[in-house]
């Protein structure tokens, strides 16, 4: 049976709200969750509920967690609720543990703790002991978070709560693992699996399962590892957690460097690069850079090893934070300082008068001997900082002017490259029909065509013979510059193929564009699989009959109140293991009826609440919910609803969308 917080009445009510627009709000949920906090008539409402807000949405959204926490703590604190500030003050530490800024996270821990020791809040001090060691273990401060992972636990089992308990079990196992005392990790890890087991906390135990195989890699037992982690991968899968998945990857991957098996390795690395930026984890992209590099570098392809190298670099560099550890330290001292005089204050109290008066008399001697001592050492002390503080300034100057000439050097680069790239797109449109041609051609179109980066590899063609015109949505392989000169190849193909073959069946269209774009690649003599994927038709204006062939895009015809899925071949145009010739499509139009061509592009766009996919389901219903609209309106209503979906992710690929009319 799962262990679950108690939360109060209104602490239900708002986690239930807070469930339901999620799912339905098109921006950032924490806009529609504080205009629900703020129609609490009480302000120890308000806060309470904004409380448990950051604790709930502090591991999946970190920048919403510290930003609701700074907008109420001076309502806590106005409001005289402590126990309500010190848990904003450690959901913010926890927020900002994930992002990686540790100086942070550790201040926040103990202004948090301090807190709760005053208000004597038992059930939440050991929480704040417990993220305090989290936080000095990934600064590697093994002594430091051994003595408060202690006292984590000592509280945790004071007050009976297995579940925490099992928790600092698996940091400590986490602890010995890096400090590569694999039996006692070992032994750690198994206990806090016991537990979890004993709760019915399936994730947990799952969890600690994959931190055991992550032992026997460091153990060189393989086989015991990498069973432990496809475990947790496949339990993970199961409940379509895909941050676990992505750690599971993570970690069979490096199990698989481990053992040499580079190429496995890559792969399970390649799953996992692509989901970086949506979840915005230093610790995890450090990890996943580093196994990636370490991969490339071992199947000996130096220049992508290096790239991802630097990029795990930039991140480690970004860790180090050795100016600010000095003031963490400095506040760590203040925070034991004081606990002490407060100890000794106590205990003075408990001294009579004589015994007080005799330890005065002895504490004055004491104090001139051990003043006039450090007195001396803190000369000594201030004369060696002054002088190392010298020699530190210069090599900063140095490594300043360096560090200037090589950013002037990038800057010089980058617009290089900029203006390279820039050229190249006014190129790629040239190859393009205009807009004025497709209206022209076909009146009652329209064409929506948004490049992800300045240039494409998604491209769309046109040309008129007769009474047919020949239209095209294509996809080639790759996006970007890369794309971009795949799709000239494919484009050019595709001409060649009607205006000098003479060619007008679609699907015959396609076979030869299939056999001109491998000559083409053959040429270079490498092994070049490069191609595209199109949806291709030929309309007759006439008599509203259009032919049509696909390499895997499909063409959707729209009749009435529904949408047909014309399939498409399940090959590229490329090279492929079993090539069959492209099928043609012959379809009757009646008036008012449309088609639509497109790349996978806008289906493939992650977004809304849940940072999903957008799928080709709500594409189709999308279209056929406003396909009586004027054709340009529908192209509008598409994009309203493509960045709204989008929202502040980056734009995945390339989106091509082409719908007529007749």
């Amino acid at each position: 049976m799962f262990k679950h917080k108690v939360f109060s009445k209104a602490g239900i009510l708002f986690l239930f709200l807070f469930f339901c627009l999620s799912v339905s709000a098109k921006t950032d949920p924490t806009d529609s969750l504080l205009n629900v906090i703020n129609t609490a008539k009480a302000d120890s409402s308000k806060v309470r509920a904004a409380s448990v807000l950051t604790r709930v949405i502090y591991k999946r959204l970190p920048d919403s967690c510290i930003n609701v926490s700074r907008k109420w703590l001076p309502l806590a604190i106005t409001c005289k609720m402590p126990k309500s500030e010190a848990n904003f003050y450690a959901n913010m530490a926890q927020a900002y543990k994930i992002k990686g800024i540790l100086d942070s996270a550790l201040v926040l821990h103990l202004k948090g703790l301090k807190i709760r020791e005053v208000i004597d809040d038992k059930q939440n001090i050991p929480d704040s002991y417990n993220g305090i060691g989290q936080t000095y273990l990934l600064l590697n401060n093994y002594p430091q978070a051994i003595n408060y992972f202690n006292k984590s636990l000592e509280g945790y089992i004071k007050i009976g709560d297995k579940y925490s308990q099992s928790s600092v079990l698996n940091n400590f196992g986490t602890l010995y693992q890096q400090k590569k005392e694999f039996e006692k990790a070992r032994d750690y890890i198994l206990r806090s699996m016991v537990i979890k087991k004993e709760l019915g906390n399936e994730k947990g135990y799952f969890m600690g399962l994959m931190n055991l195989g992550n032992i026997y890699v460091d153990l060189k037992q393989f086989k015991t590892a990498d069973s432990c982690i496809f475990k947790f991968i496949e339990f993970s899968e199961k409940k379509k957690d895909m941050i676990s998945v992505m750690v599971g990857y993570i970690n069979i991957g490096t199990s698989m460097n481990k053992q040499k098996k580079f190429k496995e390795g890559a792969e399970y690395f390649e799953k996992v690069i692509p989901l970086l930026p949506e979840i915005n984890m230093i610790d995890y992209s450090r990890h996943a850079y580093q196994g990636i590099a370490d991969s490339y570098i071992g199947l000996g392809n130096f220049k992508s090893g290096y790239e991802y190298y630097r990029k795990y670099k930039t991140l480690e560099d970004s860790m180090l934070l050795n100016d600010n550890l000095k003031q963490i330290k400095e506040l760590d001292v203040k925070y034991q300082s004081e606990k002490k005089d407060k100890e000794l204050v106590l205990k003075d109290a408990e001294i009579t008068k004589q015994e007080a008066e005799s330890a005065k008399q002895q504490a004055q001697r004491n104090v001139f001997i051990v003043g006039f001592g450090l007195a001396a050492l803190l000369a000594l002390f201030i004369f060696r900082s002054y002088r190392q503080k010298q020699n530190d300034n210069t090599v900063i100057k140095k490594q300043k002017a360096e560090v200037e000439e090589q950013k002037h050097i990038i800057e010089e680069k980058q617009k290089e490259i900029v203006d390279s790239i820039t050229y190249a797109k006014r190129l790629q449109e040239a190859i393009l029909p205009s807009q004025a041609d497709l209206k022209k051609n076909l009146p009652e179109s329209f064409l929506l065509y948004l490049p992800k980066d300045i240039v494409a590899g998604d491209f769309y063609w046109m040309e008129k013979i007769g009474d047919v015109v020949f239209i095209a949505a294509a996809d080639s392989t790759g996006h970007g510059v890369p794309g971009a000169m795949v799709s000239v190849v494919c484009s050019n193909a595709l001409n060649r193929a009607v205006l000098e073959f003479r060619i007008s069946d679609p699907g015959k269209i396609l076979d030869k564009a299939r056999e001109l774009v491998i000559q083409t690649f053959d040429k270079s003599g490498e092994e070049v699989k490069d191609g595209m994927d199109i949806s291709l038709a030929a309309v007759n204006l006439k008599t509203r009959m259009i032919s049509w062939s696909g390499a895997h895009n499909p063409l959707w015809h729209q009749h009435n109140d529904q949408i047909i899925d014309v399939s498409a071949n399940k090959q590229p145009i490329g090279k492929s293991e079993h090539y069959v010739p492209f099928k043609t499509h012959e379809l009757e139009l009646t008036k008012g009826d449309s088609v639509y061509l497109f790349t996978d592009g806008y289906a493939d766009q992650f977004g809304g609440p849940k940072g999903k996919k957008f799928k080709y389901a709500p594409f189709k219903d999308l279209l056929l919910a406003t396909s009586k609209l004027d054709p340009q309106d529908q192209k509008n209503e598409l994009i309203k609803s493509f960045a709204a979906w989008k929202g502040e992710l980056e734009q995945v690929d390339d989106v091509c969308v082409i719908g007529i009319r007749l």
